[in-house]
Formats: structure tokens, sequence, C-alpha cells
């Protein structure tokens, strides 16, 4: 059990640090097939949003807006505010 705690701190602190390091296609390699795995909407609240940012970032709008359009779907879910979010659907649908 141990061991595979380490892995999840270990997965988490490599996104951290390619996140601050502006290393965003990483971000996305190492969470998008975390979003696959993940049925649980609080962690896919979590993840959706990261993942989106770091497409916007790229300049991949298309991709940053599917991502935070599943991001508002989990958000909901957990009857968390979803301005944010609404927001930035919003800007992006309109640049289309």
């Amino acid at each position: 059990k141990s061991s595979i705690l380490y892995g999840k701190i270990a997965h988490y602190a490599a996104m951290i640090h390619s996140y601050h390091k502006k290393d965003y296609a990483t971000v996305i390699t190492l969470l998008e097939p975390l979003t696959k795995l993940q049925k649980s909407s609080y962690m896919l609240y979590q993840l959706y949003p990261m993942v989106a940012n770091a497409y916007l970032k790229l300049g991949k709008k298309d991709e940053a807006l599917k991502n935070y359009q599943q991001a508002l779907i989990h958000t909901q879910k957990m009857k968390k505010k979803t301005d944010k979010i609404e927001q930035k659907i919003k800007e992006l649908s309109s640049e289309k």
C-alpha cells in the first residue's frame, strides 16, 4: 500500500514541477490518462481544469474547451461554484 501511495505522490510532484517549469505538454501527459481512469467526480472536477489550463497555455483552445466542459459537468456534480469555468467556456466558445 505504501508503494502505491508513494507512486501517486511522485506522479503529483512531477506534475506540479512540470507546471511550475511551464512544461505544459508534460502536465497533459501526466494528467490526461488520469481523467480516463477516474470515475470519481471529486477527482475529475480537480483534474479537468488543470488539463484545460495546460492546453490553454499551449494555445490549443479546442482541447482546452473540451476539458473545461468536462470540468463543468463534474464541478456541478460536486455542487461547487462554476462561475470561473463557465466564463472560460464562454470566452473560448466566442472565439470560434
